[in-house]
């Protein structure tokens, strides 16, 4: 089957833009087809992270959507999920206020049951986790999981992101062992999918490595990162930083195991990537230099 490639993030901004400024032209001022092209250019101007200027598309497109659709119309919802997504990162608050809307409108016009409203409430569970509410963090975000898992499978991968925001949730909330259950239960639905290449399956094996290491089983906890480090090594090659990453944390592990050989292997290739990218910052070349040099002098 043919595979069509698709359109980068700057090709789809110039195609809403030509199609805003041609629905502008031909249609009245507050016509619904430009208030839905608005909608739609704010996302991609987010995609860019053009914050200031998708704010204010998403709140023309809000006022227009109003007006010309109402407030109890599926776009109207779409829209203020959408900018939630971006407040999310700007003001937690208003983005709280935002997909608090979203829930009661998606439950008013899908049920309280469908998938639609079970996003917007995950969405709701990581806003709330970002503020320190962490009780009703967690009714959201099981709540969440669990319609996702009653709406597709049980091992649905959408399963597996929610078992690793609630794993996020239990580690900032000081319960590891609720943490490591979810970060494991994401991951083994993340390999029973065949998608533990994927980035953020990547984060969930760091994430149970980190709390493994935490609790001093530093041999699980490098199982786990060599495991995705071999995985995706050939899919994203040295010059990620996620495999610096992961190979700074696999080189400690290393070192706690007195394995001091690989230690020093791991960690060259940790501080070359360090060296020749500036920008990851100085804090982790520092750190690997300081473990290489710890390894160096054990293994001598």
């Amino acid at each position: 089957m043919y595979s069509y490639p698709h359109p980068s993030a700057d090709t789809l901004l110039h195609l809403w833009s030509e199609a805003l400024d041609i629905r502008v032209a031909l249609l009245e001022d507050d016509h619904k087809d430009i208030a839905e092209t608005l909608g739609n250019l704010a996302v991609i101007q987010q995609d860019l992270g053009n914050d200031d200027l998708s704010e204010s598309t998403y709140r023309q497109a809000q006022a227009m959507i109003e007006s010309t659709l109402g407030e109890r119309h599926p776009f109207y919802a779409t829209n203020l999920y959408n900018f939630g997504t971006l407040m999310a990162y700007v003001d937690l608050d208003e983005a709280e206020r935002l997909f608090r809307d979203v829930i009661s409108l998606r439950t008013e016009i899908y049920g309280p049951d469908h998938d639609l409203v079970a996003n917007a409430m995950n969405q709701l569970g990581r806003v709330l986790l970002g503020k320190g509410v962490f009780s009703e963090a967690e009714d959201m975000l099981v709540d969440s999981r669990d319609l996702h898992a009653a709406n597709s499978s049980p091992n649905d991968f959408i399963v597996a992101r929610d078992n690793f925001t609630l794993g996020r949730l239990y580690e900032a909330w000081g319960q590891p062992d609720k943490a490591r259950g979810q970060y494991a239960a994401a991951i083994s639905i993340a390999r029973l999918n065949d998608i533990a290449d994927s980035g953020i399956a990547f984060g969930m094996h760091q994430s149970l490595s980190r709390l493994q290491m935490l609790e001093g089983n530093h041999r699980a906890a490098a199982l786990n990162l060599l495991y995705v480090i071999d995985l995706n090594l050939p899919l994203w090659g040295e010059s990620d930083p996620d495999i610096a990453s992961a190979r700074l944390m696999l080189g400690e592990c290393q070192i706690e195991l007195r394995q001091y050989d690989e230690a020093i292997e791991t960690l060259e290739k940790a501080i070359e990537f360090y060296a020749n990218n500036a920008e990851t910052g100085s804090s982790d070349l520092a750190q690997a230099e300081l473990f290489l040099q710890a390894a160096r002098a054990a293994a001598n």
